[in-house]
């Protein structure tokens, strides 16, 4: 059938299969485990003398995730609109997914505002950035001398203690929280504060192997079959919502394509060849840490779905263009996903936040692609509508000279567009 996609060609990759160059087909579905995911931030009891301190602990989510807001409910009235256009029914999902890729190569410069890194005690810049600029050492990092994820560690560690409960204020030895930045402390501060932040992100990781029997099943079908668990939040397939099906396809792609040039620039090792104590179920994937392309590729998923239900009433309560987005179902679920990979001892905490920011970015390139925002050859195009979103990771200028962290980037999409019909998937 020309306009449906066989269940076998949603085709989705999967992070240990990247480095073969392919995307895995996956095979027959066992079911869609749900385990007991350990939260990001700890629960603090009494005063802790150490980061591996009994008396820190994760709560552990099932879905949905405890303290999760109400989300509110898809209007839908009826199964699915057998009159829908979809012009793409000729191209196999994955070879229209690479044509998306070289599009967002050939996507000129962008001025963003970005923060660097996701912190605004590290200040933010204004940078003309391309697909392969998104991320760079000396200016990201805010450490020219050392690597980036060195000052996303520090950034990561901020936030998971400011999101702790109650705030995490300090940890042993009288080192005080958050972490001193280039733009808070001394050059001698700074340079504690990174060896601080990558001995916490080891002690973390061994914290967190005890819960990997509540994760496993899970993340093993997390492992090569990412997309089945947004489906699962949305309740979609190939064959009710095609257009929906290519662009998380598309995401797929374009999220392994970016995750692996990065993993070759900044080349970080693996928790586990760092630290044998932290020997993971499976064997680590043959390519670098730094970025997390688990992470990087679910948190770009769930930013092209968040476009796609723009105004259905499942997004009422989370709207892609404000900070409530971060607690909606889809970020929630990018953020369990990543999770997951840290417990196996897979990823630094750090990998994920760096993956979820080279995902935003790469969403702002995105939304300038004519493979998504414009109508194929030989359509014709109708009047357009506008796609924002929210992200951490950028900034807003906040009258004063300066920048306040969060922002937002836009783009312009016809209605028969790859998104322009995915939108109308969703439409109530």
């Amino acid at each position: 059938m020309r306009n449906r996609i066989a269940p076998a060609e949603s085709a989705e990759s999967a992070e240990s299969a990247e480095s073969a160059g392919k995307v895995v087909v996956a095979a027959a579905s066992a079911g869609r485990p749900i385990g007991v995911s350990p939260a990001i931030a700890p629960d603090i009891v009494g005063v802790p003398t150490s980061w591996a301190d009994a008396h820190m602990y994760w709560v552990g989510n099932q879905w949905p995730p405890e303290g999760a807001p109400a989300w509110g409910s898809n209007a839908a009235t009826e199964f699915m609109d057998a009159a829908r256009p979809f012009p793409f029914g000729a191209w196999d999902p994955d070879r229209y997914a690479q044509v998306v890729v070289a599009d967002l190569v050939a996507r000129p410069k962008i001025d963003l505002t970005i923060n660097s890194p996701p912190d605004p005690a590290f200040g933010a810049k204004k940078r003309n950035v391309g697909w392969n600029t998104l991320l760079e050492a000396g200016v990201d990092a805010q450490n020219p001398t050392g690597d980036a994820w060195q000052a996303t560690a520090v950034a990561a560690v901020n936030a998971e203690a400011a999101a702790a409960v109650p705030t995490l204020k300090a940890i042993g030895n009288g080192i005080q929280l958050p972490l001193p930045t280039p733009n808070t402390g001394s050059a001698v501060e700074y340079a504690q504060s990174i060896q601080h932040a990558l001995a916490f992100e080891q002690l973390e990781l061994a914290a967190l192997v005890p819960y990997r029997a509540g994760v496993r099943a899970e993340a093993m079908a997390q492992n090569t079959s990412i997309q089945q668990y947004f489906e699962g939040v949305l309740s979609f397939n190939p064959r009710s919502h095609p257009a929906t099906s290519y662009l998380v396809v598309a995401a797929l792609r374009v999220a392994s394509f970016q995750a692996m040039f990065y993993k070759h620039h900044f080349n970080r090792a693996r928790p586990s060849l760092q630290n044998p104590l932290l020997m993971p179920p499976i064997d680590p994937p043959g390519h670098a840490a730094f970025p997390s392309g688990h992470a990087t590729q679910a948190r770009l998923i769930a930013l092209c779905l968040e476009q796609a239900l723009s105004g259905t009433g499942l997004n009422v309560k989370t709207p892609p263009d404000s900070a409530l987005a971060e607690q909606g179902p889809l970020r929630l679920m990018a953020r369990r996903i990543a999770r997951n990979r840290e417990v196996l001892g897979l990823h630094y905490p750090s990998d994920s936040y760096m993956g979820r920011k080279l995902a935003d970015l790469s969403f702002a390139l995105l939304l300038t692609c004519p493979t998504v925002m414009k109508v194929p050859p030989g359509g014709a195009s109708g009047n357009p509508g506008t796609a924002t979103f929210y992200s951490p990771f950028l900034s807003t200028a906040n009258g004063q000279g300066g920048y306040i962290q969060g922002g937002t980037a836009s783009g312009s999409y016809d209605p028969d567009s790859l998104l322009g019909l995915a939108r109308r998937e969703w439409a109530n």
